[in-house]
Parts: structure tokens; sequence; C-alpha cells
């Protein structure tokens, strides 16, 4: 599938499908990770963290794609290890591998991984599903999700929005760990 009908899905909320097409830059990612001080459940983590960064940038009608798909993850992914390792208080030196082929970061992710993020996300429930589309997809602010989900108020819509990342997380490593 080629980038732009990948972006579409995005963008048409068809997040399934759009995960499912951009699994395969996760082995190059999760090498960076390995590589650098970091764990499978690290490389799981971060791979999370970058799809909800991509579903925001193709919320953006002003946002175009100036690079493959794969290098524009990876370089999402990159940054935020960074960041992350900074805040551990690791030193951080990734070096962008210059070795990687575009047929590395372009390599298939085992369609049994596709399935347990496709599960994880599923086990959520709508109401989670619901919050996070609403929040990460649509930009809505808290104040607005409680009243469109029958919150009490944002604080219990940010509450929950943490809680459902965090069950996605525990999904998702509970079905990887199988």
């Amino acid at each position: 599938m080629r980038d732009q009908e990948i972006l579409k899905l995005f963008r048409e909320n068809e997040l399934k499908k759009g995960i499912k097409a951009v699994y395969s830059s996760f082995p190059s990612i999760r090498k960076m990770v390995l590589n650098n001080s970091g764990t499978k459940e690290d490389a799981e983590d971060l791979f999370q963290e970058v799809l909800l960064v991509l579903i925001e940038k193709t919320k953006d009608e002003n946002f175009e794609l100036k690079s493959s798909l794969s290098t524009f993850l990876y370089a999402i992914a990159r940054n935020l290890w960074l960041k992350a390792l900074r805040k551990r208080g690791t030193k951080a030196s990734i070096e962008l591998d210059e070795n990687l082929t575009s047929e590395e970061i372009d390599l298939g992710f085992a369609e049994e991984k596709q399935n347990w993020a496709e599960s994880a996300l599923e086990q959520l429930g709508e109401k989670c599903r619901q919050l996070l589309v609403l929040f990460y997809y649509h930009r809505l602010s808290f104040e607005s999700i409680a009243k469109k989900l029958g919150f009490r108020n944002d604080k219990v819509a940010k509450n929950q929005k943490y809680r459902c990342l965090e069950k996605a997380k525990a999904n998702y490593s509970l079905l990887s760990a199988n």
C-alpha cells in the first residue's frame, strides 16, 4: 500500500486498517530502541506513541509528507526515544543509522503482532476508543469530550484518557507475552 493511501486511511478514521499498514515500520524502530538502552516493551510502548502522533498529524489538513512514511515514523520514534532517555537520565546520543536500507525500514511486521495491536484496541471498549479518537484525532478539549461522552467534568475525561492508554498498553503487553 502506498504512503498516501495509508495516510488517507487515517484521515478517514479507518484506524484499524491504517495501523495494520504502518506496522511494517516497527522492526526498524524496535532495532533503534534495543540498540539504545531500551527493551522490547519500551519499543512497543514507543510505537504506540508514534501511532498517536501519526493520527494527530493526519488530522491536520496542512500536513504534507516530505519523505517516505517509514522514514517519517522512524524520525518521530527517534525524537520520542531521545526524550524518554533524557527523562530517565540515560545519556542520549542516538545516531541515525545511515546503513539502514529502505528494505530494512520497510520490513513487514508479523501478522500475529498486527493482530495483537488490533485486539488490544478492540478490548478497550467503545467508550475508550471514542475518547482516544476524540482527543487525538479530532483534538477536542477534555471539556468537550466530557460533554460528548457524559463525563462529570474535564478532569474525569482526562483521567479516563490516561486509564484508556494504560489499558491499551497492558492489553498489548499481555497479548504479546503469550
